[in-house]
C-alpha cells in the first residue's frame, strides 16, 4: 500500500513491508555482499515487514528503530539507525557485522553516482518548510562497511512514487574492489506500529 501524505523522513513510525515487485536489483547487490545464492532464492518467497519507530532523543538526535520480522516462522532482527554522523556497529542475521554511519543530507552534497539523485518526490510541506533534518535537509544518506571491509555501501532514504502512488524508497550502490552493484529497495505503508 502506498505511504499516506504524512509519511515522510519527519515520521516514519509504523509498519512497512518490502513490496519486491517494484525493488530492482537486489540479487546483484547482495551476491555482492557474499550472501550465498540458496539464500538469495529463499528471499524472493518470503514477506519481509519492517516495524519503524523514530524519535528524537534530548541530544536532537534522531533515531529510527527498525524491528524486522520475516514470514514463514523465521526471526528477525533489529536495525537500529541513529542519524548523527558517527559510526555504529549494527548487527545482521545474513551478513554479521556491519558498519554504519547516517547523515541528514539534501541531493547537492551527495557525491556519488548520480543515479543516486534520481527520481525522488517530497511533500508539499517537504517543498515549502524543508525536510526532517535539523536544517530542513530532505533525505538520510547512509554509508557503511562490513567488518572486515570487503565491501563498502552509500544510500539514501527518501520517497519515490510508482504508478501515481508514494512510497518509501532506499537506493543503495555496493562497491566490492572494481566491482559495483546498485539497488532499489520499495516499502509499503501497512498502518500504525502494533503495540
Amino acid at each position: 500500500m502506498a505511504a499516506p501524505s504524512e509519511k515522510s523522513l519527519k515520521d516514519m513510525t509504523g509498519q512497512w513491508f518490502v513490496a519486491t515487485k517494484l525493488c530492482e536489483g537486489f540479487e546483484q547487490y547482495l551476491s555482492l555482499q557474499g550472501l550465498p545464492w540458496w539464500k538469495r532464492q529463499f528471499l524472493h518467497i518470503l514477506t519481509v515487514k519492517e516495524t519503524h519507530t523514530q524519535y528524537v532523543d534530548s541530544e536532537g538526535i534522531t533515531h529510527i528503530d527498525v524491528a524486522l520480522s520475516i514470514s514463514g516462522g523465521f526471526g528477525g532482527n533489529s536495525e537500529n539507525r541513529i542519524i548523527d554522523n558517527k559510526k555504529h556497529a549494527v548487527e545482521t542475521e545474513m551478513l554479521g557485522t556491519l558498519y554504519e554511519q547516517c547523515r541528514w543530507v539534501n541531493l547537492d552534497e551527495v557525491d556519488d553516482d548520480p543515479w543516486l539523485k534520481e527520481g525522488w518526490v517530497y511533500t508539499k510541506d517537504e517543498r515549502e518548510n524543508g525536510g526532517a533534518g535539523p536544517n530542513g535537509e530532505l533525505h538520510i544518506e547512509s554509508r557503511g562497511t562490513n567488518s572486515s571491509g570487503s565491501f563498502s555501501t552509500v544510500g539514501l532514504w527518501g520517497f519515490i512514487e510508482f504508478n501515481g502512488a508514494r512510497y518509501h524508497c532506499r537506493k543503495a550502490i555496493c562497491r566490492k574492489g572494481t566491482e559495483k552493484a546498485r539497488v532499489l529497495g520499495v516499502y509499503g505503508y501497512v498502518g500504525p506500529a502494533e503495540k
